[in-house]
């Protein structure tokens, strides 16, 4: 059960001086996530649409089969 008001929207944390300000042309508004493949964050469309954006960790991104493997999945 959510304590939140209806029609509120959640507290996200801020980004912080290590995240970038904006990647790909996304304007980045919060981080909504981190684990062992990378960090998700809140990004918007120009049409003002939230998106989540996922931003794979360096080693993974490298790894050829890794980029084969994560094409695959979408």
């Amino acid at each position: 059960m959510s304590t939140r008001s209806p029609g509120t929207h959640p507290v996200r944390p801020a980004l912080s001086a290590d995240d970038p300000q904006e990647i790909g042309g996304y304007r980045l508004h919060a981080r909504l996530g981190s684990g062992g493949m990378g960090v998700v964050y809140l990004a918007h469309t120009r049409g003002v649409r939230p998106i989540a954006l996922k931003v794979v960790r360096e080693d993974f991104a490298a790894d050829p089969g890794f980029r084969l493997r994560f094409a695959d999945a979408g």
